[in-house]
């Protein structure tokens, strides 16, 4: 078999393969757990399936695909900084935290 056609017969598997990483994945991502409406970080149970299945849908467009995968990977890192041991408190207010509660939220004191 030459290069070009072992090349050409693993496409559709490589394809195959990549979609099981991305459904496996998008169960992956940890939804933040607060049940703070105000937080930055909430997602309701119903948005962050609404998030997985915009993933899950995207699966042949890259641009939609990317923004997808962003999303999720976003509020998960936030979730897991803000509401898990890896995550520490910042030495002073953020921008946001300034101007949504008079720089007292999100520093330790």
């Amino acid at each position: 078999m030459t290069q070009n056609a072992l090349t050409h017969s693993m496409r559709p598997t490589l394809s195959c393969l990549y979609s099981l990483l991305i459904r496996h994945s998008v169960y992956s991502f940890r939804r933040p757990e607060t049940t703070d409406e105000s937080s930055l970080i909430y997602q309701s149970v119903e948005t962050w399936e609404t998030k997985q299945q915009a993933l899950l849908d995207a699966e042949g467009d890259a641009d939609a695909e990317k923004k997808a995968l962003a999303n999720l990977r976003n509020f998960d890192a936030a979730g897991q900084i803000m509401e898990t041991e890896k995550g520490m408190d910042s030495p002073s207010p953020c921008k946001e935290c300034t101007n949504r509660k008079g720089g007292s939220q999100g520093v330790e004191g």
